[in-house]
């Protein structure tokens, strides 16, 4: 932009009268300065299918304080303002298209401006269920009139098992140890959609205070207790707890369960009971680690929101990861007792 500058020009004359007598005259002005130039910023992204990574073209795009914009045929959109920006390192956004579940967040705003963000939208159609959504991130199984927030984990969860054996006080046989270290390398990845695995899991024999980026995972020998595992939901730092040799049916006699053992993972991991699959509320399977088709579609969505969204799909102002001391405890009973 060019800026326009007037200068003064100021001439000073002398009269003199039987003589010639100078008299200093006013300096030169100073010219004034140029205003700043007006700065402009713009945000920029995609809106796409969360189940299908399909565009969704005409999806309506609401930010605080400005006029609405639309998608295009591609889901690209694109805001634009000039001066010093809306005032508030957020903006808060919603995002609504015909079919999909409207999405309530909030998007950082830089004054160099965005082109890299996405929306990806809860579809309201086959494969997504927002039933079992609600069962599996929500906890709408077993509580369905008191939906939980999602509780997830924001990087690859390392693990450290204590392998003392209550009952023989050695250590658990490497068996035991190999069927819990492929049980949680199986099942993070699935839980995720592939954005986390399995980080170090190590292997000790006392117990160990509970640490960030980490799930304890102790065992206990309590025959008369009424459950095979217990977990913290979705907890940074988490915590495991196996009961010995608990769960017990006709066909799996192994003190170990690799199939309760990527269940409990998966309360770790932030999900909770659901009416078919690993995260049944009762014991189906010995070995079994691979999650139904189901629990890997709603899981791997539940991980394209941050902690604390809440029904109908609203983020929160903050996003911020649940702690051991704001996360529930929940108890699992597969199997009666033997």
């Amino acid at each position: 932009m060019r800026t326009r500058c007037l200068f003064s020009l100021l001439v000073a004359s002398t009269f003199g009268c039987g003589g010639s007598s100078s008299a200093p005259g006013p300096g030169p002005i100073a010219p004034s300065p140029s205003p700043n130039p007006t700065t402009s910023w713009s945000i920029s992204g995609v809106v796409t299918d969360a189940v299908t990574g399909a565009a969704v073209s005409g999806a309506t795009l609401a930010f605080a304080g400005m006029p609405p914009v639309i998608a295009d045929g591609s889901g690209m959109w694109r805001i634009e303002g000039a001066g010093a920006g809306p005032g508030s390192p957020s903006l808060a956004s919603t995002i609504t298209a015909p079919g999909f579940i409207a999405h309530d967040t909030r998007v950082a705003w830089t004054s160099a401006g965005r082109s890299d963000v996405a929306f990806a939208l809860l579809p309201d159609r086959a494969p997504f269920s927002l039933d079992f959504f609600r069962q599996l991130a929500r906890n709408g199984f077993d509580e369905p009139e008191k939906l939980e927030p999602i509780r997830r984990w924001t990087s690859s969860p390392n693990f450290y098992l204590n392998a003392y054996n209550p009952r023989t006080g050695e250590k658990l046989v490497a068996s035991e140890i190999a069927t819990i270290d492929a049980a949680i390398r199986a099942a993070v990845p699935q839980l995720t959609g592939g954005l986390f695995s399995a980080g170090a899991i190590e292997v000790g024999m006392t117990a160990r205070e509970m640490r960030p980026g980490y799930i304890n995972i102790d065992i206990v020998d309590d025959p008369s207790a009424d459950y095979c595992g217990r977990a913290l939901v979705g907890a940074n730092p988490g915590r495991i707890t196996l009961n010995y040799d608990r769960c017990f049916v006709s066909w799996c006699r192994e003190a170990i369960s690799a199939n309760v053992v990527a269940h409990e993972v998966g309360h770790a991991m932030g999900f909770w009971h659901v009416s078919a699959g690993v995260m049944v509320g009762q014991f189906q399977d010995c070995r079994g680690t691979t999650f139904t088709e189901p629990e890997r579609i709603h899981a791997r969505l539940a991980y394209l929101r941050p902690s604390g969204n809440v029904d109908m799909d609203s983020d929160p102002a903050a996003f911020l990861a649940y702690t051991a001391e704001d996360s529930p405890v929940i108890t699992c009973n597969h199997a009666p007792k033997r």
